[in-house]
């Protein structure tokens, strides 16, 4: 869960254009406006897509809570959910309606991050870019070309 998640922010965070950070600082920004103004909001749509993503995999945790947990006031409801199914037969009406149930937490929070995922917060961003752009000649200086 946790490895994932940091996976998906690092490879996303690794996708961001240096020259945003660069543009941004021969502006006049400091470090942390860069990352508060340009970073952050860039950020959001990853971040909803990681805690949505650890959200379903902690919900619907079985194996762990049936092994480990011995109190059945304290299993998940995935559990609950696997104990409604009997041995002889199924009260499917009863399973389905449970399911539904269960999975309503985990609409409700795609539902509240759903905008993050459509969102572009990146028209700053974009106009920065669209009247400068830098090119690296060396590691230490770099070329100024106005578009």
């Amino acid at each position: 869960r946790i490895p994932f998640a940091i996976f998906l922010i690092m490879t996303f965070y690794k996708s961001i254009s240096y020259s945003l950070d660069e543009s941004a600082y021969i502006d006049g920004a400091t470090t942390w406006q860069i990352f508060r103004k340009i970073i952050a909001p860039l950020s959001k749509p990853i971040i909803a897509s990681s805690a949505i993503v650890s959200f379903r995999a902690v919900w619907n945790e079985l194996m762990f809570a049936n092994i480990m947990l011995q109190s059945t006031d304290k299993k998940t409801v995935p559990v609950g959910l696997m104990n409604f199914q009997g041995m002889t037969t199924t009260n499917w009406t009863l399973v389905v309606a449970s399911m539904v149930i269960a999975s309503l937490p985990l609409v409700i929070a795609f539902l509240i991050l759903q905008k993050q995922f459509a969102r572009l917060d990146c028209g700053k961003c974009e106009r920065i870019e669209k009247h400068e752009t830098f090119e690296r000649t060396t590691d230490s200086d770099f070329q100024l070309s106005l578009l």
